[in-house]
């Protein structure tokens, strides 16, 4: 049955760079409306830091890898928790 779960696969570096331009700019976008008012930077063409002044952040920032579920749904994975976000490109 582990068919039928979605696997998240994270962006290569080498991963062509229009495409990851597009990715990122609508990552930031997608976090800019879920958390309004947090900084937001990019770490590298793949990764995706969040300023958080959240209890469950102890260090004060979420890392999200930018990458796609299945292959074709674009989305993020945060680092410390695992959860998915999906956008649209």
């Amino acid at each position: 049955m582990s068919d039928d779960l979605l696997v998240f696969r994270k962006f290569r570096l080498d991963t062509d760079s229009a495409t990851l331009e597009r990715h990122r700019a609508a990552a930031l976008e997608k976090l800019q409306t879920l958390f309004p008012g947090d900084r937001i930077t990019a770490i590298d063409a793949t990764t995706l830091c969040l300023a958080t002044d959240a209890p469950y952040a102890a260090d004060g920032y979420d890392l999200y890898d930018l990458g796609l579920v299945d292959g074709e749904i674009a989305a993020m994975r945060n680092q410390r928790t695992d959860e998915v976000l999906t956008f649209r490109v």
